[in-house]
This record gives C-alpha cells, structure tokens and sequence, in this order.
C-alpha cells in the first residue's frame, strides 16, 4: 500500500508520468476577478478540475486565439483596447497535448480610457523630503470618476491619505509611498476594528472607506491600488511611537479598507508595516495578486494581510515574508464577534509563497463571526512557523467550517505542518461568547511536508469535539512528533504517511478514528 501510494504521489508531483484519462476533464467556473477589469487588461480565474493530476497546462483563448498558457488556475491579460468587447475561454491540457472542451465564454469589456492625474502636477515632490501629505491628497479629490492618481518615480513623504470611490492609485516602479514619522500627523484617531474589535486607532498610510451603518460595504467602491512602486508605511519608529502614545492594540497599519465593494490590490510591494500590513474589514470582492509583503523583524504583529468579516475574496501569486501571520482570516472576538455575527467567507487563495512568519494561512484566533467556505491551494510554505493553522480559544465560540486544502508543498517548519487547536492562548477582551466554538468539514489532499516539529496537531474541547476532518495524500517527513488528536470525532486518514510510515498516532478521548 505504502509503494503504491509513494508511486502515486510521485506521478502527481511530475505529471508527465502519469496515465492519461480518457478524456481530459475541463475547468470550470471561469470568471474575472472583482475590479480587475481596466482599460488594457483582465486577470481570468477558473476552478482547476477535481482530478487535476493529469493537467499539465491550461490553455487561454480570445475567440478563437490561443493568447497564453499557464499551469495555474489564473492568468492576466494584457496589451487589450480600450472600450472594447472581448471573448475568453479556457481549455486543460494533459500530458500528451489532448485538450479538453472550453470552459464555458466569458465576455469581458475593457474600460473607458480616463484621465490619468499626476501628483507632481498637483505639487508634489519625490526627494524623500518634502512633506506632500495635502498634494497628493488634493490629486485624489480631483481625479474624475475612473480616473487614475499615478505616483512617478521618487520617494513621497505624506500622512494619511484617504482614497475614494471609482479610481485607481498607481505607483510607478521605483516610486515609494513612505509614510512621515511625526505621530501627530496621524490624529485623530479613527473608529475601526483590530484585534476583533471594533474601538478607535490610529489610520493608516493608506485609508479607504469608514464602518458604515449596519456595517454593510457600502462606504467605498470600485477601487484599485496597484502598480510596481512600494508602500514604506513607518516601521518600527513610528510602530513603537504609536504605541507608546495610545497602546499597542491602537496602531495603525498600512492599508486599510472599511465597508468596501470591489477592491482589487496588485503588484506592490509592502515594507516597513508599523503593525499588520494590508487589513480588509467588512468587505467583499476583493482581488489581491502579484503583491509582495516583506516585513520581517520590524515589529510585533505585522500580519501580512488581514481579512475581517469578508466575503468573496482572492489571494493569488503574492509572497510573505513576515514578523506574524502572512494570509490571516478573522471575524471579530468572543462575545462582540457572535453578536454582530458577520463571517468572512469564500475566500480563494492560490499560488502564494510564504517565508518567515507565525502561519502561511491562518484562521483565528479571532474567528467569533463564524469563517466558512475557504479554499487554499497549490501554496508553499519555507521556514514559516507553522503551515496551516486554525485557532481559537473556548471564549471565542464561533463556527470554521468546510475549510479545504489541496496542493500544498512546506518545508522546515519550525513548529507544525498543520494545526487545529481550540484551546489557543492568546490575547482576550471583552465577555465571552454563550457557547464555544465549532470546528466541522476540514478537509486535506495531496499535502506534503519536509521537516517540522510536529506533523499534525488537533485540540478539541472537552464539550466542543472537532468534527470530520479528513487527510487524503498526506506525506510529511522528517518531523520530531507525528500526529496528536484529543476531543476529535470522525477523523479519517487515508494514504498519510508521517516519517515513511504510517504512524506514530497519540489519539486521545477521540472518536471514529480511521486509517486507510
């Protein structure tokens, strides 16, 4: 069994092994991203196929054009007219060169050529001197709606700068957005979510939308902040200064969007975060792709990015390297989290890449809104802390369910492959929810791991088991400590295998434990 399995996992590691299917299974779903329409290009999104081991390529055709190839379940397109229609398609193909039917067609118009507004023109200077807070601002203010605010090469100094409705905000490559160090420069303090709850903070560099009435994302929309340039959000200097002034849970971070519909993030990279780096909070279609986070050893807590009670997102081909959680997902804490009751949901991430940092993708521990509908695939995780983590505390109650992962390749973690851990210590306020949280439907395919402290870690609660959680393809290696599973309930293991062998299992007041 174990031979056939290694076989196994070998043909799905190089696929040009692999026994072609009769036919060759097609992607589904094809779609454009939220907000990534602009007026020359699109990025395309398909579901692979459920048996994607045999795709090797997936074809994109405009019409009846091949216009590019791709192994990922993405692909951008660019060099397009503006104002005009456009018909995209997309096609597996398996080892051998069969294709499959299209999927589906999918019309796409391109944007209006608008306006393009430089913030020189407006006053601003790039010495990496000049304060340009009001400039760049006033250049935002005026941009016509689909207008773009383009940043140029240089490094701007500026404050808080608040973005709005139907625009874009585009750095140049070499262009820096570099926040000022003078702490007064960021009150008044402005109302928000952090840490689970919702309370006043410093803003950030980057500010888009407010909480808006019943906390529907209805404050801000059509937005897009891109490029090639970076954001320097303060660091540590202005992290500690923040700190010390008004508490370590009231610092600002470097983007920020509240209440917002339709927002795409792309290409930038984000450095010197003086707390979490990107935070989305109550939002919904949002696109990040091809961004790079590299916070490491600034400060405490920089997150790469943070989802707040989100629905219908997408994390795609972007790169962590960060001082905590890279990909988190949140929904507010304990009590307040339950009452105001809005999940973060179907949230899609694909092809990110992960370095330093607490978790690659995290789930909690601030989950009290309930997370559902997650899908994590075709990701890598290098020296990151932990693989996958999911966590929580009995104060927290709660829901995570149908949470699912395929595709995903670690290396030397320094603590765990795969954690699920309800009895999580961590920073607490507030009242504590009714009832604890429910964990059910965490599913694992074709994982694999090479070093980590321990290969998986499942801790229930005595009145609160974690329930059906299955782990198919799941070779782990060279971990100090296997699996450890107490207060689980319907745990399958099939073709898992933890240091060439099918065990070491510490189950523990666990129920319908299997092993395949």
């Amino acid at each position: 069994m174990r031979t056939l399995f290694v076989l196994s996992l070998y043909m799905y590691l190089f696929p040009a092994t692999v026994s072609p299917a009769a036919a060759v299974e097609a992607p589904a779903n094809l779609i454009a991203l939220p907000q990534t329409i602009t007026t020359n290009s699109v990025i395309l999104w398909w579901e692979k196929p459920s048996r994607d081991d045999s795709i090797r390529y997936y074809n994109i055709y405009e019409k009846e054009n091949l216009i590019g190839t791709t192994s990922r379940g993405n692909f951008k397109v660019d060099n397009l007219s503006a104002h005009q229609s456009y018909q995209f398609s997309v096609r597996s193909k398996d080892h051998r060169g069969d294709l499959s039917p299209a999927c589906g067609s999918l019309r796409v118009k391109t944007k209006p050529q608008v306006a393009r507004i430089n913030v020189v023109d407006f006053g601003a200077t790039g010495d990496d001197s000049t304060l340009n807070t009001i400039a760049i601002q006033n250049a935002i203010d005026a941009s016509p709606p689909g207008g773009t605010v383009y940043i140029p090469p240089g490094i701007y100094k500026s404050g808080p700068l608040w973005l709005k409705s139907d625009m874009t905000f585009k750095l140049a490559k070499h262009a820096v957005l570099k926040a000022v160090q003078d702490i007064e420069a960021y009150y008044p303090l402005i109302n928000t979510r952090y840490a689970g709850e919702e309370k006043q903070t410093f803003p950030a560099l980057l500010n888009a939308g407010f909480i808006s009435k019943n906390r529907q994302p209805t404050a801000i929309s059509r937005l897009t902040i891109c490029g090639s340039g970076t954001i320097d959000a303060g660091g540590a200097k202005l992290g500690k200064a923040q700190w010390k002034r008004e508490g370590i849970w009231k610092r600002g971070r470097s983007l920020l969007i509240m209440c917002a519909d339709q927002v795409c993030i792309e290409g930038l990279t984000f450095i010197n975060a003086p707390n979490w780096n990107i935070h989305l909070i109550y939002s919904r279609g949002i696109s990040v792709h091809g961004i790079k986070v590299d916070n490491v050893h600034v400060i405490k807590n920089a997150d790469g990015i943070d989802f707040s009670s989100c629905e219908n997102g997408y994390v795609l081909n972007s790169y962590f390297n960060t001082e905590d959680d890279c990909i988190v997902l949140k929904s507010g804490i304990n009590a307040e989290g339950v009452n105001i009751g809005k999940p973060t949901r179907n949230i899609h991430i694909s092809d990110c890449t992960t370095f330093h940092g607490h978790g690659g993708v995290v789930i909690g521990s601030d989950m009290s809104g309930g997370i559902e509908d997650i899908f994590i695939r075709d990701c890598r995780f290098y020296g990151t802390w932990n693989g996958i983590r999911i966590k929580s505390a009995r104060q927290r109650g709660g829901y995570v369910r149908n949470i699912r992962v395929k595709n995903v390749s670690m290396s030397n973690m320094i603590y765990k492959a795969i954690t699920i851990n309800m009895d999580y210590t961590a920073y607490d306020s507030g009242d504590a929810a009714a009832l604890p949280p429910v964990y059910q439907d965490l599913y694992f395919e074709n994982i694999f791991c090479d070093g980590a402290q321990q290969a998986i870690f499942l801790q229930g609660l005595n009145d609160s088991y974690i329930e059906n959680i299955r782990f198919k393809n799941v070779v782990i290696t060279n971990s100090e400590k296997g699996v450890f599973a107490k207060f689980c309930r319907h745990i399958r293991f099939i073709n898992t295998i933890i240091n060439d062998s099918s065990g070491p299992f510490e189950i523990e007041r666990s129920e319908n434990v299997e092993c395949h």
